[in-house]
């Protein structure tokens, strides 16, 4: 597997930062769909992240079972091996991350929230 570099992260970390304070703050919710392109900053620059949120689905994994709210983020002009990043919100965690999905070239990473030990 190649080395993915920091830019993919630069990509993304703030809207989803931006998401998660959203639906904290009650501004984004579940089965919104297409949200207005927002502003993300990048290593280098800023650009505008389309986002979409679905309506609750059921997710399960080792620490957790229950409703969350799945988005999908495509970036304008984004890294050239960054292909797509899905996340999966947990409502009753402040909203955090359940699961995200990232697609990288020819591949595809699955993150899944684990309890710390």
């Amino acid at each position: 597997i190649e080395d993915l570099t920091h830019d993919v992260l630069f990509d993304y970390i703030s809207a989803i930062a931006y998401l998660q304070s959203g639906f904290q703050q009650g501004k984004l919710s579940a089965g919104q769909g297409d949200i207005p392109p927002i502003p993300i900053g990048k290593r280098l620059k800023i650009d505008r992240a389309k986002i979409y949120i679905g309506n609750y689905e059921r997710q399960s994994t080792g620490d957790f079972a229950g409703d969350s709210i799945p988005v999908s983020i495509a970036l304008e002009g984004g890294s050239s091996s960054l292909k797509s990043l899905q996340i999966w919100f947990m409502p009753e965690k402040e909203h955090k991350p359940l699961k995200m999905v990232i697609g990288v070239d020819k591949y595809i990473f699955t993150m899944i929230s684990k309890k710390p030990r």
